[in-house]
């Protein structure tokens, strides 16, 4: 008789720890309250997610411990300037100058980029994204179809969300490259609020309105921060699409944006710590940023 050996179901459990430890720690770290925490908040952040990821997706020939501190590198030098990304939304917040906006957002991708390869185990310069709306566009260059054009499921259901809210602001979504809608719905308890990337304006607002612009908008990049935990599923992904079709077919039109759960997740956890909705971690994160006005 065959015996049937056991799956590796401790080093699955362990993953999933160093996933559920890694959440609490990104949910808890103590808020900002100056530009050295803040850095230091995005560059632990994103050293974490690629330090993790990167041993999670280690090829079996490479050594855990500098693989690790690969990992941990490059998603430093990511998060650094996902840092620097929210410091011209800063400019931005303060100037109502939309001319911030897309070099904020580009470097943001970038830094996100570094991070999600970082998590990858890959070089920090192979592949590269920009999500606009609910596209995604990635450029990788060791793929043979290196420029591909996705979906984002979970941002397409909450652009179908924005749309049910009200009237889209095509000017200010070609000046930032998220989804903008003006509402009068259900806006007597906010000016503005994020849905992953979709921005819902309070179209009865006047003043102040770049603060919650700029508010709204480092709440996208927020959703935005957790693209490196996608990778942590790429083994798994590999696995189903070995199985069958089923999976490369839905893998060449969408991008599966789990990191929006995630980010949720993650935001939900924090709120049980804090004594009001503007002292949640990820709120306070944004106004340290803006300077906005509190119930927004």
């Amino acid at each position: 008789m065959n015996e049937v050996k056991p799956k590796n179901q401790p080093f699955m459990n362990q993953r999933i720890i160093l996933f559920i430890l890694l959440i609490f720690c990104l949910a808890e770290v103590k808020s900002q309250n100056n530009d050295t925490q803040a850095g230091l908040y995005n560059i632990l952040s994103g050293s974490l997610i690629g330090g993790v990821g990167a041993m999670i997706n280690k090829k079996p020939n490479e050594k855990t411990g500098k693989v690790f501190l690969k990992g941990l590198g490059q998603g430093a030098l990511g998060g650094y300037m996902t840092f620097e990304s929210k410091r011209l939304i800063r400019d931005f917040s303060d100037t109502g100058n939309y001319a911030y906006v897309w070099p904020s957002r580009l470097l943001n991708s970038l830094g996100n980029s570094i991070i999600l390869n970082a998590s990858s185990n890959r070089k920090f310069w192979e592949r590269y994204y920009l999500n606009i709306g609910f596209s995604h566009f990635e450029y990788d260059i060791k793929r043979e179809n290196s420029f591909q054009v996705k979906l984002l499921p979970f941002s397409l259901l909450s652009t179908f969300y924005g749309f049910s809210q009200g009237e889209i602001d095509f000017r200010r979504s070609f000046y930032t490259g998220n989804l903008f809608f003006e509402s009068y719905k259900n806006t007597e308890n906010y000016n503005g609020k994020a849905i992953l990337n979709v921005v819902i304006l309070n179209k009865g607002l006047l003043d102040n309105r770049s603060n919650t612009i700029g508010h709204e908008l480092i709440h996208t990049f927020q959703y935005e921060g957790f693209i490196g935990f996608n990778s942590y599923l790429d083994k798994k992904m590999n696995n189903i699409k070995r199985e069958g079709d089923f999976w490369t077919k839905f893998n060449f039109i969408l991008y599966p944006d789990w990191n929006a759960l995630i980010f949720s997740s993650a935001y939900n956890i924090s709120a049980p710590f804090a004594n009001s909705y503007e002292n949640r971690f990820y709120e306070k994160e944004a106004y340290y940023y803006t300077g906005s006005l509190l119930n927004e």
